[in-house]
């Protein structure tokens, strides 16, 4: 029987390095939730107006087929506003999440990480805190033995994402068991849409035991399974959420999107 490490991408972001961007993390556990179908994102052709004949692309945020699965409390702030509305636009939405995180907006990425992502993972015992240098110093964090045999683990199964592209030409059904044993952490190597589409035509048809090739795997989700068709590909991998994250590049909750909150 496999063993399951039960670590979500952000998590295991986090214990790969402890220096990583909580932008990053927040990021990560939306895709993951879009992967895992806790959410999902429609995108539509909006109308711009009468007078003005110009339309965009209009991302919108929707409550998923799996939208009552139990999460972990830095997960459910991606739930919440879901409760309340049945779609949301999705700048509104980020919006929304951020102000769950922090009220009054000092550094809601930076207290993601701080209070959501590392807090429960010393409390799982991965992490743990170093004594301050001085009275006004951030706390500092290293990884527990725990930790680090763990951090292992995860860089053992990623580091195989070097030999993808030959083993879908040479051994597929390793290839595929990687992709199984990986699940959602393929959104911290960074895929592309076509490498998703040269995968899925290689690897469709393929069938594969991962156990025979991984003795465990990165999260007990295995949304892989319907890894038949570029539709599903789009479904599984939320790739327009992926394309409307490209607004993070940009989004600063410091300047005038502070004026929304208020």
């Amino acid at each position: 029987k496999m063993e399951s490490l039960e670590l979500t991408p952000a998590e295991s972001l986090l214990i790969l390095d402890l220096d990583a961007d909580g932008k990053e993390m927040f990021k990560l556990t939306m895709l993951d939730l879009l992967a895992r179908r806790v959410i999902r994102m429609q995108t539509f052709q909006e109308d711009k107006g009468l007078s003005v004949k110009k339309t965009g692309l209009f991302h919108e945020v929707q409550r998923g087929k799996e939208f009552e699965t139990r999460l972990q409390p830095y997960e459910e702030i991606f739930r919440k506003p879901l409760y309340s509305y049945q779609e949301i636009e999705v700048f509104q939405y980020i919006q929304m999440v951020l102000k769950n995180i922090s009220p009054i907006l000092t550094n809601p990425f930076l207290e993601y990480k701080d209070i959501y992502l590392i807090n429960p993972l010393i409390k799982e015992g991965y992490i743990e805190r170093v004594e301050k240098n001085g009275f006004h110093s951030r706390d500092h964090y290293r990884l527990t033995e725990l930790g680090v045999g763990i951090r292992k683990k995860i860089k053992d199964v990623l580091e195989d994402a070097d030999h993808l592209g030959e083993w879908v030409n040479t051994d597929p059904e390793r290839a595929k068991a990687f992709l199984s044993a990986v699940g959602s952490h393929i959104f911290i190597l960074n895929y592309d849409l076509d490498t998703l589409r040269f995968l899925e035509n290689n690897l469709a048809g393929i069938e594969s035991t991962t156990s025979k090739f991984y003795p465990y795997y990165l999260f007990p989700i295995d949304f892989l399974k319907n890894f038949k068709s570029e539709a599903n590909i789009n479904d599984i991998f939320g790739m327009e959420a992926l394309r409307s994250f490209e607004f993070f590049e940009t989004f600063d909750p410091f300047d005038d999107i502070l004026d929304a909150f208020e």
